[in-house]
This record gives C-alpha cells, structure tokens and sequence, in this order.
C-alpha cells in the first residue's frame, strides 16, 4: 500500500485538506497540564553525621503548594472549526490534620504543628508530630534529630545522638548514646555502657535500669530496677522504691525513695537532696551585692551633689569633671534597676528556701554502710547499716526515723 492510500489521520499524525494537503490554518489541539503538589520542604542533610531523612517543619512554615491544571490549547480542523483540548485534571489532594491553608494563599498549606511533613504522591499532605522507628538504630539508621516525638521499637546502639522536641520513648536497651528531649523520656529496658551516655530531658526520665551512665531531668527520674556507678539528678525527686542503687551519685530537689542504698564495687553511692545549701550560698551573695549596690549608690549621689554645687559656685566645669559628672548622673540612673534585680532574686531565693524544708531521703530495704548524705547542706556518713528509714534535715543536722 501506498501512502497515498493510507487513512488521512495517519499521515503526518495531522488533519488533511479533501486533496491529502494539511491545510495551513488546521492543528492539533494541546492537552493542558495536570494539577501537581509542590514540596516545600525538604529532609536536612547536615555535614559530619549521617542523620535520619525528616523534614522537619515547625507551626507555621510553609508544606506544600496546590498548583491548579492549566488550560490546553484548541485546535482547529481542515474546515476551520475549533476542535476543543481536553482539560488538566486537579491533583489529587488529601490534606492530614498537621496541615492548614495559609488565610493569606489558599493554594499554600501551612504547618499546624511541630513534626515531620510528608508530601506524597497519593496527594496526602500532613505533618506528624511522632515518628515510629520500627527497628533498631545504629550507624545504618545514623542520628535521629526531630522537632517532634519519636518512638523506636528496638535497642539505639553506641555512638549516636537522639535530640526530640518532645518526648522520647525507646523499648529496648540504649548504650552510650546522647539524648535530649524537650518532653520525657521512658527506656523501657536499660542505660548501659562505660559512661559516655547522657540522657537530658526538661521532663521526666524512666528507666528499667542504669550502669555507668548519666541521666538529668527537669522533673522526676523513674528507676524499675537497679543503678550501677550512675549519675542522676532530678529537678523534683528521684523515684526508685523498688531498686537497688550501688555506687554513683543521685541528686534530686525534694525527695529520693530508693529500695536499697550502698554497696558497689570500689565506689561510694552520694546521696544529695534539697538546695538549701547552694540557695544560702547564692543568698550570701546576693546580699552582699545588694549592700555594695547601696552604698555605690549614696556615693554617686554624693558625688553627683559635690560636682552641681561646684559647678552653681564657679559658673561652669572643666571638660574632664564635665565627663565625670555625667558619667555619675548614668550610673544614678542604672543603679536603682540593678538593684530592683538583686531584690527580685532575693524574694524567689526565700520563697525557694521555704520549699526545701520537705527535702527527705527514703529507704525502704537497707542503707548500707559508707553511704554520703547531704540534705539542705547537712551532711552524713553512715557508719553501720539502717533498714527502713527516712532521712530529713532539722537545723543544720540530718536526723533519722522510721519508716
């Protein structure tokens, strides 16, 4: 066959005149663009580590943009008629509870929240405020860094960092790995290693047990079972009526309620409750800044008196007293703010010292031997076992009594 016998859509892929020539006017209608989500964010890739691939986002900054189809263009055929392109279609768009429209841009959506914003090609378009880790992490997995909370359903192996804007749970065992939370923090398992862990939380911190490493949390620390050579401290109290504690140091504001105490291997368990100490020490100072403050004061203003009475007498200052005067006249100004300050930490520093009286240490089992206390600035070392006993402090001295 001939192309000249071919059907006339098939040659040239366009229309043909009635004497098989396309005709100049004629052409094929254009297909307009589908709609299509723009990302806006993208995962962070800091240099030095390897770091987990979220995009992280926080309230307010830009997830995504809903581009909208775009017209096609018509064609026309051999008679000169239009031939109508179809239409783009709109993207398919499944907007998550994580994200709202900008009121300003509604082809903009906004973050809600703290999290990890995900644009997939479904048209989902949603920040989560938890990430789920469904293994173990190690240098394959690399840091976790998230302004959001994380689960991990595994161990967190040596030599990684984990830093959450929120809370932070783990359900296996955790080695000498740096943690902060701005939330809690929950091990479901152990903290364990040779001392290079850190666990920092502005919350509170559970454990099942401790060896060698370090845990500070702006509340309370939970310990199920046992601490080996740890170092905790707790904003609030330190809560371990069941678990045996053995060397280490153990810090806490109100009270620390452990089941035994004492006994480690070439270490000292340390035992200190309550800030009275450190308060009074604090207070000590302040008080003395607060009299040096107050005499500075009446000497500038003495000062500044001498230099205006010389100043009315004589007509006029040198350029140097000049300069003094009016550097006194700024001190005068400063000064009373400065001391506002000192009275202001004065009046939280009593009201913090009232709060100390409670500061007790609670053993349910046994204090053994050679065991430090210092509660309120009192300190004690016991000389002989005790079972079942409450230690507080009652006027520089720590008193004992059963529970």
């Amino acid at each position: 066959m001939h192309s000249q016998d071919l059907p006339k859509e098939s040659v040239g892929g366009g229309l043909q005149t009635p004497g098989g020539v396309p005709s100049a006017q004629e052409r094929e209608p254009v297909p307009g663009h589908n709609g299509w989500i723009e990302p806006l964010v993208a995962p962070a890739r800091p240099a030095g580590r390897q770091v987990m691939p979220l995009c992280n986002v926080h309230r307010g900054e830009p997830v995504a943009r809903v581009h909208a189809p775009e017209a096609g263009t018509d064609g026309v055929s051999a008679d000169g008629s239009v031939i109508p392109a179809g239409p783009g279609t709109e993207a398919p768009l499944v907007p998550g509870p994580g994200v709202e429209r900008s009121p300003a841009d509604p082809s903009l959506f906004l973050a809600a929240r703290n999290g990890h914003a995900v644009v997939e090609e479904n048209g989902t378009v949603d920040v989560w405020e938890t990430v789920v880790v469904s293994h173990d992490m190690d240098y394959t997995t690399g840091d976790l860094v998230f302004v959001g909370s994380a689960v991990v359903h595994g161990d967190v192996k040596s030599e990684l960092h984990i830093t959450v804007g929120g809370d932070l749970e783990i359900m296996g065992d955790v080695g000498d790995v740096v943690i902060e939370a701005g939330g809690d923090v929950r091990i479901a398992k152990g903290f364990l290693g040779r001392g290079t862990g850190r666990i920092t939380a502005r919350g509170s911190v559970a454990v099942g047990h401790i060896l060698n490493q370090s845990i500070t949390a702006g509340r309370d620390v939970r310990i199920e079972r046992e601490s080996v050579n740890g170092m905790v401290r707790a904003g609030k109290s330190i809560l371990a009526p069941s678990a045996v504690i053995m060397g280490g140091i153990l810090e806490a504001e109100e009270l620390i309620d452990a089941g035994s105490l004492g006994r480690s291997q070439g270490s000292q368990a340390k035992v200190r409750i309550g800030g009275r100490g450190k308060l009074n020490e604090r207070l000590n100072v302040i008080e003395k800044e607060q009299r040096q403050a107050e005499k500075n004061l009446r000497d500038v203003k003495e000062a500044i008196y001498r230099l205006v009475r010389l100043k009315i007498d004589t007509g006029s200052l040198p350029a140097d007293r000049e300069q003094t005067l009016a550097r006194l006249q700024e001190a005068q100004r400063l000064l009373p703010g400065a001391l506002e300050v000192l009275r202001k930490e004065k009046a939280a520093l009593d009201a913090a010292l009232l709060q100390t009286a409670n500061a007790k240490l609670k053993v349910h089992e046994t204090v053994h031997e050679n065991v430090f206390i210092e509660i309120n600035g009192a300190r004690k070392l016991t000389d002989a076992a005790v079972a079942g006993v409450i230690f507080s402090e009652s006027e520089g001295q720590i008193a004992a009594a059963g529970l």
